[in-house]
C-alpha cells in the first residue's frame, strides 16, 4: 500500500484525529488536509489558502513523509 492510498483510507477513518496526532502534523500541514480530503488540486488549494504552489507542494511532501514514517513505526 502506498502512502497516497493510505492517506485516502485514513481520510475516511473515524480515527483521523488520533492518526494526525500520531503523525505530528504541523498547523500548516493540517490546514491543507481538508482540501486534500475533498480531492482539490494543488493549484486550487494554494490559491484558496493564498500560498505559492511550491509551498503547497512542500507541505504535501512533508505530510507524505510523516505518513511514511508512521507506517514504518506501525509495522
Amino acid at each position: 500500500m502506498t502512502v497516497k492510498h493510505y492517506m485516502k483510507l485514513k481520510f475516511l477513518d473515524d480515527e483521523w484525529e488520533e492518526f494526525t496526532t500520531h503523525c505530528g502534523f504541523t498547523d500548516d500541514e493540517i490546514e491543507i488536509l481538508p482540501y486534500l480530503k475533498r480531492g482539490w488540486y494543488g493549484v486550487d488549494i494554494a490559491a484558496e489558502l493564498n500560498i505559492s504552489h511550491s509551498t503547497f507542494k512542500r507541505r504535501k511532501k512533508s505530510i507524505e513523509d510523516r505518513i511514511a514514517k508512521y507506517l514504518i513505526k506501525a509495522g
